[in-house]
């Protein structure tokens, strides 16, 4: 099994958590815009967080693909 593979399996029961998690924090970042960033430098920040909830997202609905059509021994 190859490194990438033990990391999804590690990390698939806590995919859904993370996205969750993260949407909190783009919440939280987008009511605290400003400080010593531009709103151009906040938004980014925000889209960046976002796409990597959305990774998390599709990579467990693609996980779930695989986990279906395993057998029963095999998962």
């Amino acid at each position: 099994m190859k490194a990438y593979q033990k990391l999804m399996l590690l990390l698939y029961p806590k995919l859904g958590r993370m996205a969750e998690d993260i949407k909190k924090m783009i919440e939280s970042l987008a009511g605290v815009c400003g400080g010593n960033e531009t709103a151009e430098q906040s938004v980014q920040k925000i889209l960046d967080y976002m796409y990597v909830r959305d990774c998390f997202i599709v990579l467990k609905a693609e996980l779930d693909e695989v986990f279906v059509k395993l057998e029963r021994e095999e998962r």
